[in-house]
């Protein structure tokens, strides 16, 4: 008799397995099996197991889940459940009186809440509220095991047979074995350090930097443990509160480690259990959701789904075929290998003096030995580093001894890599003489990759150089000087090191059988190349579709070369001969792929993995030679090859307990290695503890600039901690404060009356509570100001004092603004934080703008907290105090600054100006203190804060520049760019959405004047290291740097005006209503055509094209204008003369008023600067249109009378189709009415017209309408515009969300232009534009009794499903202190409508989807803002039914999102919950 149920979890790494009986007792729950790539063998593997055991005859059901359990299920004929259903489901059974379950798996995170309801028929247990991870926060499980494998895997040999499945088990005991060691390891840590990072790159980047500077491995691996435990908290928990007496239970194999377990249950105060089958929970939750539905397969089905795949994954050629381009030059043939060492038989005398060049990598450690005469290479050696850099080296000098010591006269020492200053330091006595200059130096990479090349060719002018940790481009002119040289920043670190990663998860070596495989592939899938983590996370879903490995080894070389060469790279010009160097280019396989992403041909020259190593002993060599030309005496103070057997003793000690001049601000601790009587000091950012090396230092000038304006605000602040029966205003140390307001908004309050203190600088405390109430993908800053702002609410004094949270909007009188996190911070940090509204201040500013009185504002919002106790009057005067007090602290730093720059001129320094906002090179956590870096090196950074702002105009060099603090920078790097001696170090963080497009503007500029372009992008790192590296590369290039004659014309262009006559209109495709755009200009007699849109020609393009942080609508718009563009060309037509884009325009505080500028700047670079684009203005109402007003408001009549229809149309839609009577009938009838009403806006049918084809759309849907389907749950889609009106960028949403039982209802376009509508009347009122502002009126009186025609005959076919008043929705959020309307964009609509909802204020909506693209400034603030709302909802609601609030973020980017659909399930789920308990009557008429 069948009476068992089978469950698997096919997971990224993992296959688990489990047999239950019909009453859902667990009777066989196995160890999971690690399948490294090969999910069918290990599957096959289990079930034959369980066949055996129970007889095949005894299994009943079968049922899947996991991340790769889809695609066998689909393949098997048996049922299948997403995880974000089966692991409740599962818990239900393991834990059943669990409350919280914290689930961490090798790629998703979650969190779901569970309560149980009372019923007629018994209790049920549902799932009211659940979270899951953003996409940089996934692969914690990935990152834990691949960093334990890189410290514990050289302990842990493993011995591989020529049968598959006894290789799967030795490779899983072996990793087993690793885990066990790296959790013993943990017991050895001595103390706690701060590793940091948003995502798995930047984690493993500051673990990496961690070690090279001899950082302990128990240490490191704690640390990595709170970080995931921080980013678990931040990226999925958010700011969800837990009550103590509550049970919680973890779930996910990650979990085995109980130090993690611990470190989560601090974290949350909560006791966690760990269920005995915690890892089972999701196959466990399969056979429950499947219940007793027969269903099983036979195992010998699952042999030909071994080399399986998906036709839905896109793929590129073959490697091999770009083997032709791949040039590998011969190795030299006399060597002899003495353990890893190769030496080689140069005809040198047998004792001889050498230079030792060593390069210090995150993945290798590499070492050359070559005459000191000549340079020939006596030996090399290369070793895995495994994360012990110190153990590497030592073994280098002990085989080098061992082989060669007697022979060897040691002259001089170079170091390069990630661990090079560390070897520096420990290696070279700093004892010796002092009147001989040391032969020991350290060198940048990319200098010595350069020396290195060049050595074996010096036609070499394109270096592609790719190492365990950082990634280089380097472009020489034809004198051989550096023309180009390019570091990565933090989304490209560690590519090296992460493509390993990936090769070892799936069984293969990455220096033999990885390359074999992957050319043996026959075609290349593609995976996301955005980063490391997309990367990796695109590799898993190719495992879990069952790709053979050969494609998988293949995907994983192209697309870690996919992101070197597109991401990172990006549009830069290549030279004639390109050399391929670092470790992963010793392989053929990234070669060949290299090739395919640059079509050029790549050379690969003996040694290359080694020429850092080389090229550090040139550069001794050539110090040795100069030294002795001008007569210097010269030593190498090298502590000798003995250093093999030295034992370095290590300890950590306080800094101020070794360094005379420590500072009082961390009192950092310090590692402290004793050499006999010598101490080495190692302080990782600490500037004052690390040992010296020799370099005299330059002065800090960021600290400077820090000590004027601390002064000036001492005469307004108090500490923070002084006793004061005073009322006080607290202000964060952050954002605005930081970028020249700090002594404005210090000084005003206190003219106001009260005691002002100020929060500390950040630090470590104030770091963790920002990364706590973040939202996880706002930028770096954002976060610290969420955390200064907690930090404050600990200090606040109920009644007493107030903490202010500026809302700064714009300045002056035209449209300039902040970004929409500045813009709206203060209400994102206090609700975040939980501050009451009676305790903060809340001022909405626009700085100097007549409009907008800045007294009013701040008037306003004191009589909103203390009544009428302040005059206006009595504001205005304070207001005008603090601009004086702000004028005269500024007027000193200004006049200091000018002498510092004169004074560095007159002595013909280099003068570094750090360009950025002030949180980010003032603040020592966003910035990662790199001021100090140029100042311990001996050189000027001078902060551009320094100077007065320059007052260029710059319409005509960054046209349609909107951002505050974008024009300060643009016009400071043109200030950089005439000046002979300044060079540009531009500080940016990651995620920072206006900078994605400032630096095609800066670009430009330094491209124009000739100058090195150095930019730091930091994100919380706990090291600056790697932008130690990157500074003094940079340095080099400005060495020999030879400045040219700019003027200020240089960089102006000519603004033409666009002409649309006898040319073709192309219209991005932006959603259907892209259709009716063309045919409202055909309607005025222009030729106009709605570009294709996601062909493969544009998603190349944009690859290449578009960087990381650079918004996915952005990227569509490049691909598709471009590739539409060519396609002109390959119809014969000239696109330079006869074509215009169509690229609206607005005035900020998003992105996408930029989008036709940096068009334009990529049409320039691609020969189609004679394009024109028109970019009609949403400012101005789209007025601004090159025809009359007359054809304006024409266009306009056709335009609006389209759009409503089609608004209307696709409502009936989405009402229609998932109650159809026949299947597809609602999608035909749709295609069919929207090609009827184009023709009619072309041909500018009339109204009346207009009104009988609704009328007519109307009989027809309601004609195939099943009127007996119940209704289901109606689900609003709202967000960026762009995002959820194109089916291809939302991932065809709206069709997942239908085959879930849900109704959707999608925001219509014609929402946004009512909205823009009524915001361009007001700003034209305000600017005196009547002429403008009467076409505006006209166009609303138009709009709205137009509108009403058109929907009357809907009007009770769409019953409830009418779209939401902006104007409502605003003047809500206005009045409860949620946000504010002057914060412009979809972002305060997005909020409004959710707010409402939470409220029940929209009692026919069961949920909110709500869309937006990766970064999006507008809707990341929208989305943290909401989070905010439906928690504190959460907490407060008295019922179940009440805590029930269906909100799902949906965030789409370059690649595909891999759980889209389980995230869908558990949404729909939730909507049908809470359709239910508010009862069906609310839902709508059948």
């Amino acid at each position: 008799m069948k009476h068992y149920a089978v469950g698997f979890d096919i997971g990224t790494d993992s296959v688990h397995s489990v047999v239950l009986t019909p009453r859902f007792e667990v009777v066989h729950a196995p160890d999971a099996l690690m399948h490294f790539g090969n999910p069918a063998d290990a599957l096959k593997e289990a079930y034959d197991e369980i066949i055996a055991r129970y007889g095949r005859e005894n299994i009943a059901t079968t049922a899947f889940t996991g991340s790769g359990g889809e695609y066998f299920a689909e393949a098997l004929n048996v049922p299948f459940f997403y995880d974000t259903l089966t692991i409740p489901a599962g818990v239900g059974i393991i834990a059943p009186s669990a409350d919280h379950i914290f689930h961490i798996g090798a790629k998703d995170p979650y969190y779901f809440k569970r309560e149980t309801l009372a019923g007629g028929n018994g209790s049920r247990a549902f799932v009211p509220d659940h979270a899951t991870g953003t996409k940089c926060g996934g692969g914690s499980g990935i990152l834990m095991a691949k960093q334990c494998r890189r410290f514990f895997e050289g302990e842990v040999p493993v011995s591989l047979s020529e049968d598959r499945k006894t290789n799967r088990g030795r490779l899983q005991d072996q990793l087993e074995t690793i885990f066990g060691k790296a959790e013993a390891s943990l017991e050895q840590a001595t103390r706690e350090i701060d590793v940091g990072g948003r995502c798995g790159v930047v984690i493993q980047s500051d673990m990496i930097h961690l070690q090279n500077r001899g950082e302990e491995i128990p240490n490191i691996l704690q640390g990595l443990c709170d970080r995931i435990v921080k980013n678990y908290r931040s990226d999925v928990l958010k700011t969800r509160a837990f009550a103590g007496t509550e049970r919680a239970v973890v779930t996910g194999g990650i979990f085995g480690n109980r130090h993690l377990v611990n470190v989560l249950a601090e974290t949350l105060n909560l006791t966690i259990d760990v269920p005995e089958l915690f890892r089972s929970a999701g196959a466990i939750g399969a056979v429950v959701c499947a219940g007793p539905v027969s269903a099983t397969f036979r195992s010998d089905a699952l042999v030909a789904l071994s080399q399986a795949e998906k036709g839905t994954v896109k793929t590129a050629p073959a490697l091999s075929t770009a083997l032709g381009r791949v040039r590998i030059y011969d190795e030299p043939a006399r060597v002899t290998k003495i353990q890893d060492l190769s030496v080689y038989d140069t005809d040198g005398p047998s004792h001889r003096e050498v230079i030792l060049g060593i390069d210090g990598g995150s993945t290798t450690t590499k070492a050359i030995v070559a005459d000191a005469s000549n340079l020939s290479i006596v030996a090399e050696i290369c070793l895995n580093t495994n994360g012990r850099p110190l153990h590497a080296a030592k073994e280098v000098f002990r085989q080098i001894r061992s082989a060669l010591g007697d022979a060897l006269s040691i002259q001089a020492v170079a170091y390069t890599g990630s661990s090079g200053a560390f070897y520096h330091k420990l290696f070279t006595d700093t004892g010796k003489s002092p009147s001989a200059l040391s032969m020991d130096i350290v060198k940048d990479e990319i200098t010595c990759h350069a020396f290195g090349v060049k050595h074996f060719n010096e036609k070499v002018d394109t270096i592609f150089e790719l190492g365990g940790q950082d990634a280089k481009f380097t472009l020489f002119n034809d004198d051989g000087t550096v023309k180009k040289s390019r570091m990565n920043l933090s989304c490209m670190a560690g590519t090296g090191q992460t493509m390993q990663n990936m090769v070892e998860m799936i069984g293969l070596d990455i220096g033999t059988s990885f390359h074999e495989y992957a050319l043996r592939a026959a075609r290349t899938p593609i995976v996301d190349d955005t980063c490391g983590v997309f990367t990796e996370a695109g590799i898993a879903r190719l495992v879990a579709l069952g790709f053979p490995k050969e494609e998988i080894a293949a995907a994983i070389a192209y697309g870690f070369m996919g992101g070197y060469v597109n991401k990172f790279i990006g549009n830069e010009p290549f030279g004639d001969f390109a050399s391929a160097q670092g470790g992963p280019f010793k392989g053929t396989a990234c070669l060949a792929a290299l090739a395919l992403h640059t079509g050029m041909e790549v050379h690969a020259f003996p040694h290359r993995q080694l020429f850092g190593a080389l090229g550090a002993a040139i550069a001794a060599r050539q110090a040795m030679e100069t030294c002795r030309k001008q007569g210097q005496p010269v030593e190498c103070r090298f502590r000798g090859l003995g250093l093999a057997d030295t034992e370095f003793t290590t300890s950590e000690e306080r800094c101020s307990r070794l360094v005379a001049d420590s500072c009082s601000v961390k009192d950092c601790k310090l590692q402290v290695y004793t050499i006999g009587d010598d101490l080495v000091l190692s302080g990782g950012a600490c500037p004052k503890g690390n040992t010296d090396s020799g370099t005299a230092k330059a002065p800090d000038y960021v600290a400077r600039y820090k000590r004027m304006m601390n002064r000036h605000l001492e005469r307004f602040t108090q500490a923070l901690d002084s006793p004061s029966d005073k009322e006080r205003v607290l202000i964060p140390r952050s954002l605005t404060f930081l970028n020249e307001k700090g002594i404005f908004y210090a000084a005003l309050y206190h003219h106001l009356g009260f005691e002002v203190a100020l929060s500390p600088e950040s630090d470590d405390r104030i770091t963790n509570l920002g990364i706590h109430y973040s939202h996880s993908e706002t930028c770096f800053p954002v976060k610290l100001a969420h955390g200064h702002t907690a930090f404050l609410k600990e200090h606040l004094r109920k009644g007493k004092d107030k903490v202010l949270l500026v809302n700064a909007i714009g300045a002056l009188w035209e449209k300039n603004r902040f970004c929409p996190y500045v813009a709206g911070d203060g209400f994102l940090a206090k609700d975040a934080v939980g501050i009451g509204n009676d305790d903060v201040l809340l001022p909405v500013l626009h700085f100097d703008d007549p409009a907008h009185p800045i007294e009013k504002a701040v008037w306003e919002d004191l009589s909103r907290v203390f009544g009428p106790r302040f005059s206006l009057g009595r504001v205005f005067e304070a207001v005008e105090s603090a601009r004086k007090a702000e004028a005269e602290c500024l007027s000193e730093i200004y006049s200091r600054g000018e002498k510092i720059i004169a004074g560095l001129t007159a002595k013909g320094e280099k003068i570094f100006m750090g360009i950025g906002r002030g949180y980010t090179l003032l603040d020592n956590k966003a910035g990662s203190r790199i001021h100090e870096l140029f100042a311990s090196h001996g050189l000027h950074f001078v902060p551009a804060f320094f100077t007065r702002p320059p007052e260029f105009d710059i319409n005509d060099i960054a046209e349609n520049m909107y951002w505050v603090q974008g024009k300060a920078i643009i016009r400071y790097t043109l200030e950089t760019a005439l000046g002979p001696n300044l060079y540009p170090v531009r500080a940016t963080n990651f995620n920072c959405g206006t900078d994605s497009i400032l630096l095609y503007h800066e670009e430009a500029i330094i491209n124009k004047a000739g100058k090195p372009h150095l930019i730091l992008q930091t994100d919380g790192h706990s090291s600056n290291a790697q932008f130690g590296t990157r500074t003094l590369a940079n340095n080099e290039v400005v060495k020999t740097h030879q400045p040219k004659s700019v003027r200020l014309a240089d960089f102006r262009r000519k603004i033409r005006p666009v002409v649309l006559k006898d040319k073709r209109i192309g219209i991005p495709y932006m959603g259907d209503n892209s259709h009716v755009l063309a045919a409202s200009f055909q309607s005025l007699g222009f030729t106009a055509e709605v570009m294709p849109t996601q062909t493969g020609r544009a998603q190349e393009i944009a690859r290449k094209m578009v960087g990381t942080n650079t918004c996915m609508p952005f990227a569509y718009q490049v691909g598709d204008c471009l590739a539409w563009l060519y396609s002109l060309m390959d119809r014969g037509i000239n696109p330079n003369t006869n074509a215009v884009v169509f690229q609206p325009m607005a005035q900020g505080p998003c992105r996408f008023g930029q989008y036709h500028v940096i068009l334009k700047q990529l049409f320039r670079e691609n020969g189609l600067g004679n394009v024109d684009i028109l970019s009609p203005d949403a400012e101005k109402d789209y007025t601004n249109v090159p025809v009359s007003d007359f054809g304006i408001l024409r266009q306009a009549a056709g335009l609006f009378k389209g759009t409503a229809c089609l608004d209307i149309l696709g409502n009936a839609l989405l009402r229609t189709r998932p109650y159809e009577k026949k299947k597809g009938a609602a999608q035909t009838l749709y295609d069919d009415l929207t090609t009827e009403l184009y023709a009619m806006v072309a041909r500018r049918a009339g109204s009346k017209e207009f009104v009988a084809f609704m009328t007519r759309a109307n009989n027809d849907f309601q004609a195939i309408l099943d009127p007996g389907i119940e209704r289901k749950p109606v689900v609003v889609i709202n967000g960026e515009i762009f995002v959820r009106l194109h089916r291809n960028a939302n991932q065809e949403s709206i069709l997942l969300l239908e085959k879930y039982g849900l109704e959707v209802m999608l925001s219509p376009l014609g929402q946004w232009m009512g909205y823009t509508n009524k915001t361009a009347i007001e700003e034209f009122k305000k600017a005196y534009s009547w002429k403008r502002m009467v076409l505006s009126m006209i166009k609303q009186s138009y709009m709205q009794s137009r509108g009403k025609k058109l929907t009357a005959p809907f009007q009770d076919f769409l019953k409830g499903r009418e779209s939401h008043d902006s104007e409502h929705l605003l003047s809500q959020i206005q009045k409860d202190l949620v946000y504010d309307r002057h914060i412009q964009g979809e972002s305060p609509i997005s909020i409004g409508e959710a707010y409402l909802f939470t409220k029940g204020h929209m009692p026919r909506i069961s949920g909110i989807y709500h869309v937006g693209p990766f970064g999006c400034m507008q809707e990341t603030a929208a989305t943290s803002q909401i989070q905010s709302i439906t928690q504190k909802h959460r907490m407060s609601a008295g019922s179940a039914h009440e805590r029930i609030v269906p909100f799902m973020d949906a965030v789409f980017g370059d690649s595909e999102l891999p759980n889209l659909e389980a995230e869908i399930a558990a949404f729909a789920q939730k909507c049908y919950l809470k359709q239910e308990m508010q009862g069906s009557q609310v839902i709508g008429d059948r």
